[in-house]
Order: structure tokens, then C-alpha cells, then sequence
């Protein structure tokens, strides 16, 4: 996705702060990568929706831990079944 981007379709993803990042200012780089905070999420995470050519762009924001598509982070969902 941030290597061979589809230039007209957007992301889903989720984004893993580490507990001292500011989410207003990992909020503030999103939305200048032309992206948009979906919701926060339990875990110091962000759901966002971005450009696939803007996806590369999220790597150089500071405090990230990871960055996954929403598929594959089950937080904040039903698991479907009771734990």
C-alpha cells in the first residue's frame, strides 16, 4: 500500500501510539496528510481514513509504534463470542 498505492482509493488503518505521544498533534500530521481521525480507541490508538498515496508519509509522524489496517487490530469490537 505505501509502496504501489491505488492513487483514487483511501485506508483504513489504525495507528499504535506510544503512551508519551500528544494524539492531538499525531491527530494534526494525519489531517495534513490529507487524512482524517475516524475515532480514538481504547490502547492509545487512532482510526484514521488516508489516501493510499499518502500512507508513506505516516512514518515520519513521531510516536508511532505500529501502523495496521483496520482488519487486522480487533480493538474497540465485538470478538463475536464471550471471553
Amino acid at each position: 500500500m505505501s509502496t504501489d498505492p491505488f492513487e483514487d482509493e483511501d485506508a483504513t488503518l489504525v495507528l499504535s501510539c506510544d503512551s508519551a505521544a500528544d494524539l492531538n498533534a499525531v491527530s494534526d500530521a494525519v489531517e495534513r496528510s490529507g487524512g482524517t481521525v475516524d475515532a480514538r480507541l481504547q490502547y492509545h490508538t487512532l482510526r484514521i481514513q488516508i489516501p493510499e498515496r499518502a500512507v508513506s508519509e505516516l512514518t515520519e509522524i513521531d510516536g508511532l509504534e505500529s501502523i495496521e489496517t483496520d482488519n487486522t487490530v480487533g480493538i474497540g469490537g465485538d470478538a463475536g463470542e464471550d471471553v
